[in-house]
């Protein structure tokens, strides 16, 4: 009877993950894919944050409405519309683990999009308008867990925000629900 009541345990617990859904991580045009890394979208999800550098000092920041325009660091409120604070991290760790790779603005783009997933964006703005800016994906994913360290609304949800890329104050990483 102790076996087929451990057999019963082990059922249920694979049936309670199995019923849990992660939101599908979607790389931006031209970055790898999840399967090129051998990652998939439960793994990303299970991933907790990154360590920021002791060297990235960005400075204090105040929540802003989106009306407000602010420069960067900054928290946007978008009137009631949170962001999931996991599947933000999920597009941080996407792009952790990119390392190396370069996340890349071209053609005099305002913006690119690096990583969605949900209802999270994550986008590159080139912040100073030139032809080609370009910085490691990994000092992206930087800038995106210091918003979300310092944009957290409820440890469940979040607000976008504004931070300059990790060594390069020519690009933005812009979190914002979509």
């Amino acid at each position: 009877m102790a076996i087929f009541s451990d057999f019963l345990a082990i059922l249920l617990a694979a049936s309670v993950v199995s019923a849990i859904n992660f939101s599908e991580v979607i790389p931006g045009p031209g970055l790898p894919s999840l399967a090129s890394l051998n990652l998939t979208s439960e793994a990303l999800h299970a991933m907790g944050p990154i360590e920021i550098p002791p060297d990235y000092h960005i400075g204090d920041v105040n929540p802003m409405s989106k009306r407000d325009n602010p420069t960067p660091p900054a928290c946007i409120y978008y009137g009631g519309a949170l962001i999931d604070r996991a599947n933000m991290l999920s597009c941080v760790n996407f792009l952790y683990a990119l390392g190396t790779t370069p996340c890349t603005l071209s053609n005099s783009a305002a913006s690119g999009q690096w990583c969605n997933v949900g209802n999270v964006a994550l986008y590159g703005l080139n912040w100073n308008n030139l032809p080609t800016v370009s910085s490691y994906c990994i000092d992206v994913a930087v800038a995106a867990q210091w918003v979300y360290n310092n944009c957290n609304y409820d440890n469940v949800n979040q607000w976008g925000g504004l931070a300059y890329v990790h060594g390069n104050d020519d690009i933005i990483a812009n979190v914002t629900r979509q």
